[in-house]
């Protein structure tokens, strides 16, 4: 399985949550990317970056950097998807044994697993650390967007290599994209 980058995370969330809740915001900000060492003003994800970091969805990874080649773990996609829900309060005691309580992800992987977004593996294990997988990223934001009925098939070069639980969430991000 491929694992996703963080711009790669951003090109793809930023065209599907677009479409669902934030087209006119994004092409209202400027981007300002100046102060990061690592994104130059004039990167196709810089606006995408910047308005991830203006709005708390991702943090920095350090004062002047993003770090926009980091891999995407699960973990994090997580929190993005419950900073974007403006981080609500989470009701049930959901626990992973790989998921320690005060981590700064632990809030994010409760809420995501509450909502049934992205759960663990089974036995308790949530997968922390774990890249976060093409099917994986869009059976978590088909989820989000309330699982929608996906027209056609997903048309990669490997759809065939598609995991039985993710073939819709896949023809329907497929179809959210182009």
């Amino acid at each position: 399985m491929k694992v996703l980058t963080i711009k790669k995370l951003i090109k793809k969330t930023a065209l599907i949550m677009g479409a669902l809740m934030m087209t006119n915001t994004l092409s209202a900000i400027a981007a300002d990317s100046a102060g990061f060492t690592d994104v130059p003003t004039d990167h196709k994800y810089a606006e995408g970056i910047s308005y991830c970091v203006n709005n708390g969805i991702i943090r920095r990874t350090a004062p002047t950097e993003f770090s926009p080649e980091e891999k995407i773990n699960r973990e994090l996609f997580a929190c993005v998807l419950y900073r974007l829900e403006n981080s609500p309060v989470t009701e049930s005691e959901i626990t992973f044994d790989d998921v320690e309580k005060g981590r700064w992800f632990q809030v994010g992987v409760t809420w995501a697993a509450e909502k049934n977004i992205l759960g663990g593996y089974g036995d308790g294990i949530f997968g922390v650390n774990d890249g976060i997988t093409r099917e994986q990223l869009a059976t978590a934001l088909w989820r989000y967007a309330g699982y929608p009925a996906a027209d056609g098939e997903a048309a990669f070069n490997d759809a065939a290599a598609i995991s039985p639980w993710a073939v819709e969430p896949v023809a329907w991000a497929v179809k959210s994209i182009y």
